[in-house]
């Protein structure tokens, strides 16, 4: 299989300073386009993802969603009492001493 190489020193387009500026940015222009859209918008807000991606196999239902929300809540006000009952026994053991 016979291989030509073209020669580098006669006069082309491509090795002129304008032909490899076209060039770079005609091969650059779709990375940063790609890199534009990806990063414009908030992705994981718009579509409601997490960290890993969307792991459910069915959307929440407004119901489901409230409930959810509010299991969280309750454990974060348990997780505040614990703590506030914790510190008051830690006040009184050095106001006994």
């Amino acid at each position: 299989m016979p291989m030509k190489v073209t020669s580098l020193t006669d006069p082309s387009s491509l090795n002129t300073s304008a032909g490899k500026a076209a060039f770079y940015i005609l091969h650059v222009l779709p990375e940063w386009l790609a890199s534009v859209t990806l990063f414009a918008e908030n992705i994981r807000k718009t579509f409601g993802t997490g960290l890993g991606g969307d792991y459910r196999a069915r959307d929440e239902t407004p119901s489901e969603k409230e409930k959810r929300h509010a299991a969280y809540e309750n454990r974060r006000n348990k997780k505040a009492a614990k703590e506030a009952a914790y510190e008051m026994d830690v006040k009184n053991q050095y106001l006994i001493t």
